[in-house]
């Protein structure tokens, strides 16, 4: 940059993460562009000034992460929880318990299927009504295998936990 003129300025893009959406530029605290393109005669008219010339100025872009997405747990015995929200990106699922009435036995977790999935999740979620886990504690490591996208981002997912009568 010329201290005097702020010629030979140039602006700068900004891209999200996976996982997260973009807020803007900002000087400090205060939001200059929504644009993902800082132009440059946006940044030009925001440079800090002392004694008529351009002064060191610092833009940045601000981003943040999606809104939480609900993991459930159904079942006709008990679960616990029945559900759970976790961050997309940096969210850690829990996991649940599956509990048998008196006179059943926990089998298996399964994915429910869910109207109105999307492409990735039908594709994702191809294994439902099979086994997901066949331990009553839904562990997150069982969880992120199937409710996880290409991206490593949570999507919201339904599991449903199956019990079987106990025999004589």
């Amino acid at each position: 940059i010329q201290i005097r003129t702020g010629d030979t300025l140039k602006g700068s893009s900004a891209k999200a993460n996976p996982g997260y959406t973009f807020l803007g530029w900002y000087k400090g605290d205060e939001k200059i562009s929504d644009s993902t393109k800082l132009e440059a005669d946006v940044a030009k008219v925001n440079l800090n000034t002392e004694n008529g010339t351009y002064d060191e100025t610092e833009f940045t872009a601000k981003f943040a992460e999606n809104e939480e997405v609900l993991l459930q747990y159904v079942s006709e015995g008990t679960v616990d929880p029945a559900s759970e929200k976790v961050k997309p990106a940096t969210g850690e699922a829990k996991g649940s318990v599956a509990t048998a009435k008196p006179g059943y036995h926990f089998e298996k977790w399964t994915l429910k299927e869910q109207a109105g999935a999307s492409l990735i999740q039908k594709a994702v979620r191809a294994v439902a009504g099979r086994a997901v886990s066949r331990d009553p504690m839904l562990t997150r490591d069982a969880i992120d295998q199937v409710a996880k996208d290409k991206d490593n981002l949570y999507m919201a997912t339904t599991f449903q936990a199956h019990f079987a009568e106990d025999g004589p």
